[in-house]
């Protein structure tokens, strides 16, 4: 049985989750820590659930879900997984890390391209890796069949949509990534995004402004 647990890091309310198996073993997905304190408090958690992380993964390569890559991946020697769809976003990031509150002068390493595979693996257990871009060129999430869980990164919020504004955005290849990618999955599944609170496919079929208008014909995509 895989737990998720969720810790909030840096000015910007990003939303890590740390995947774990009864094996005690972790995955750590966006590793949103921005300074020292919250690595800290990441490797408290992670010492006080006696959890032993093996990969570090990014549903996309935006600064706050990626600027606690390289310590985490340091700490315990441990591979990082991205889209690597994704490497433009994730290069950008030294160019204007310091306007936006961010301390990095180096950018992490891929080690496992997400563009090659649909799954990753938390010892026996298969964590299936959605295409979703549109945030971004290489966004993905990740799902918890047999739990109904979602990790949705900045795809899908709860009663919104992540921004197509910024570089390598795009408003219509998020939709397809959400009406055809994500909303298959069933209404019994839990989504957890990158930013602000959980739902579920159910609910943002019925509540988000964004599908609902498409589901009705008021928007094409």
């Amino acid at each position: 049985m895989l737990k998720l647990a969720k810790i909030q890091f840096n000015p910007f309310g990003e939303n890590t989750y740390v995947l774990s198996n009864d094996a005690k073993e972790a995955i750590i997905i966006d590793p949103g820590m921005s300074n020292p304190q919250e690595c800290e408090a990441l490797r408290g958690f992670l010492n006080k659930n006696e959890l032993r992380p093996i990969m570090v993964a990014a549903t996309h390569g935006h600064i706050d879900h990626v600027c606690g890559v390289v310590w985490t991946v340091g700490e315990y020697e441990i591979p990082f997984a991205m889209n690597r769809a994704d490497d433009m976003v994730l290069n950008a990031n030294l160019d204007y890390a310091a306007n936006m509150g961010f301390d990095m002068d180096v950018v992490p390493s891929v080690d496992v391209d997400l563009a090659q595979t649909d799954h990753i693996m938390l010892g026996d257990e298969k964590i299936m890796v959605i295409p979703s871009p549109g945030h971004t060129p290489g966004g993905v999430a990740f799902y918890l069949e047999a739990e109904k869980i979602l990790v949705t990164g900045d795809t899908l919020f709860k009663e919104s949509i992540g921004r197509t504004d910024l570089p390598g955005g795009d408003y219509k290849v998020l939709m397809t990534s959400i009406m055809n990618n994500i909303l298959p999955l069933g209404g019994d599944v839990r989504i957890f995004p990158g930013h602000g609170a959980d739902s579920s496919l159910a609910s943002e079929g019925q509540r988000n402004p964004f599908i609902t208008d498409i589901i009705e014909g008021n928007t094409k995509f």
